[in-house]
């Protein structure tokens, strides 16, 4: 399971329940985090997910996108997929690129 979160998801009860019981189910999960999150909110430290675990923060730099490429080879690996390495490794550097250009505006 994959949890984007953001300042607006910890607003939204609705949000939090549906988080919170796909976790009971799961044992496996990455937390990917919006370049602006707010890692201080109470309501993040008080919600179901253990939020010491490690996560990818989506801010374009080279730590992101090693993290980036880690998750993509937990996916090709968790479903037995083709790994065209060179095509993967530029679709991630133009995501990231997205989000750095996201960030600056």
């Amino acid at each position: 399971m994959l949890i984007l979160w953001s300042n607006d998801y910890l607003e939204s009860p609705a949000c939090l329940n549906e988080m919170g019981a796909a976790w009971v189910t799961l044992s496996d999960y990455i937390n990917l985090y919006v370049p602006d999150f707010e890692f201080g909110n109470p309501k993040y430290h008080d919600c179901a997910v253990d939020n010491k675990k490690m996560g990818i923060v989506l801010n374009g730099n080279q730590n992101c996108k090693a993290e980036m490429l880690e998750l993509k080879q937990k996916i090709v690996d968790l479903f037995n997929l083709y790994n065209d390495e060179q095509r993967n490794t530029v679709l991630i550097d133009t995501f990231l690129d997205d989000i750095k250009k996201d960030i600056v505006m």
